[in-house]
């Protein structure tokens, strides 16, 4: 009787140990989906493992390589250790009209602390591959967002779950950190596409508005004149922004940050 008395009652503490064990796992690590968005977050690390097995089933169309971008990633570590960026500043990400203003971008933001983490030709899911060491990294008050590739190759649907889903991992990593998603801009290089520009732009307004700490900039319509795409703003190219475009973005962008960073 004894022994099976001993046997049971250390029967009941290998469950309870089981039992505490899986209680701690699951209060560190939290996994869950928001509208069939798959995800999980380490609350221990702060750190994000995306299901890109999932996003690349989800979307087909993207046959790019995620990790084209190493490179620059190297470079970005070997400037950080050169010059350690300031926590809690404002990072801007995004394509090549991101990464074409790094020779002004301090200037043109001053006194406003700024890190300019541009990838040129990139699209949405390559920047949420290189989330954590892009983003969460630098621990931003604000992050700008701005990629326009997927017009290419995306329909306003796909663009908008894509740009939701890195809305998502921002405010799962930094629930504080305030994000300002940049409006498509215009071009007459891809004048083809403008409809669907418009479009894309009415829907992330609409979900800007509905979502804490997001915001929505409207560059489209400022580089229009009766209509037409305001050719002056552009380089030869008649697709990337020339001084006078940073110009004004520069008056556009630079009052939403200047407002929401000295709040």
């Amino acid at each position: 009787m004894k022994i099976q008395q001993l046997l049971r009652s250390g029967f009941n503490l290998f469950l309870l140990f089981v039992c505490i064990f899986s209680f701690q796992n699951c209060v560190e690590t939290v996994v869950g989906s928001e509208d069939n968005y798959q995800y999980s977050y380490n609350s221990k690390d702060r750190v994000d493992t995306i299901d890109f097995k999932y996003l690349k089933n989800k979307y087909p169309l993207d046959s790019i390589k995620l990790d084209g971008f190493d490179k620059e990633m190297k470079e970005f570590v070997k400037a950080d250790l050169d010059k350690t960026p300031q926590k809690d500043g404002i990072l801007f990400v995004g394509s090549s009209s991101i990464a074409l203003w790094t020779n002004r971008i301090q200037k043109d933001m001053a006194p406003l602390p700024v890190i300019n983490r541009g990838l040129s030709g990139s699209r949405l899911l390559q920047l949420l591959y290189y989330f954590p060491h892009l983003i969460t990294v630098y621990q931003p008050r604000i992050v700008v967002l701005y990629c326009e590739n997927d017009i290419e190759v995306d329909d306003v649907n796909v663009i908008f779950e894509k740009i939701r889903y890195f809305e998502n991992q921002l405010h799962y990593s930094l629930p504080n950190t305030i994000l300002f998603i940049v409006s498509i801009k215009p071009s007459n290089n891809r004048i083809n596409f403008i409809d669907k520009m418009e479009k894309t732009n009415q829907v992330l307004l609409k979900y800007a508005e509905k979502r804490p700490n997001t915001h929505y900039i409207d560059v489209f319509n400022p580089m229009m004149i009766q209509g037409v795409v305001d050719e002056t703003l552009f380089r030869a190219d008649k697709l990337h922004l020339n001084d006078k475009g940073y110009d004004l973005w520069t008056s556009i962008i630079k009052l939403y940050l200047t407002d929401s960073y000295n709040k």
